[in-house]
């Protein structure tokens, strides 16, 4: 496929979709879908455009990532929590939600919200954890997350590939049929559902699909992935912790006799080495020397390390 062709096509006059220009968060958004759509085994020519059309409706023609209630005139894509909100709350009160019987964008008692995140609107907790869940990425600790351009366009792709919006996927439609129907007046575009119920939009989304199709054809998309991208990874990786020193505390007055039963007290922790042979790794052992004698101390140390030497010697 020659994205340079594909995107040509987009900016084709007439083409239904962006206009003349694409900026370059619209490059972005439509790149990274299409590296979602080979990760995640999307192929089929009519999958792939309706994963860029519910998105490109969806935002507004932004095609990245966005929060629930931003609208394409706003020039903050990425409303504070508190925000988004109160502008849900104030519509709301209005009377402007009548399908929500119970506001779902409020924080819960982890301080979260689950209002809509993503190039397709994901909301309340479960969802957050489904899609989670099939991508390998933690949601419910960070939902923020899914604002990420990779995350984000890997949400919608097996979100539309897996029915986990509304329980419809993409596999449950002949768009060809979808799309001659559309096109009649009154005509519905039933691949619609997979992301909301009869609110309009049917013929807009079509067309925006056919947009799409018309682009891929012209790049000369064949139906066959490209090589797989990489999986999203975090933004800042957080480093596993070092491995905390073992330590035990042994009391002057049992050391020789601890030793004696080869330090049968004491946790040594062991580990194959690259031959193959088991070793000791350091351990540290600190005990109370109060009240030991001169000689009684230099006793105790060399029975502590004959007793390590000969652990060693046994374990390989």
């Amino acid at each position: 496929m020659d994205r340079a062709k594909f995107f040509a096509s987009l900016r084709r006059g007439g083409s239904g979709v962006f206009g003349s220009s694409l900026s370059q968060a619209q490059v972005q958004g439509c790149e990274a879908i299409l590296d979602a759509c080979a990760r995640y085994g999307v192929t089929d020519q009519h999958h792939v455009a309706e994963c860029l059309a519910e998105p490109y409706h969806e935002t507004g023609g932004y095609m990245l990532p966005i929060k629930e209630t931003v609208m394409p005139s706003h020039k903050d894509k990425n409303p504070p929590d508190d925000l988004v909100i109160r502008r849900l709350d104030q519509a709301y009160a209005a009377g402007k939600l009548p399908w929500v019987s119970r506001p779902y964008w409020r924080k819960d008692t982890s301080g979260k919200a689950w209002f809509g995140r993503g190039p397709i609107q994901a909301t309340h907790r479960i969802n957050y954890a489904k899609i989670g869940q099939v991508l390998g990425v933690d949601l419910l600790k960070d939902p923020d997350r899914i604002l990420e351009p990779a995350i984000g366009a890997a949400s919608a792709v097996v979100g539309l590939r897996d029915g986990l919006y509304t329980g419809r996927k993409l596999s449950d439609f002949d768009f060809v049929k979808e799309l001659a129907k559309a096109t009649q007046p009154g005509g519905e575009y039933g691949p619609r559902r997979m992301v909301n119920g009869k609110d309009g939009t049917d013929r807009k989304v079509a067309g925006y699909h056919r947009a799409f199709y018309a682009a891929l054809e012209a790049a000369g998309y064949d139906g066959k992935a490209p090589a797989t991208p990489a999986a999203p990874k975090p933004a800042n990786p957080v480093p596993a912790p070092p491995v905390a020193e073992t330590k035990t505390y042994i009391p002057a007055s049992d050391f020789d006799t601890i030793a004696r039963e080869k330090m049968a007290e004491i946790s040594i922790k062991r580990a194959e080495n690259k031959s193959g042979k088991w070793s000791v790794s350091p351990t540290t052992i600190e005990y109370n020397t109060k009240g030991l004698t001169k000689s009684g101390w230099i006793t105790a140390l060399l029975n502590a390390i004959l007793a390590i030497f000969k652990g060693n010697r046994n374990a390989s």
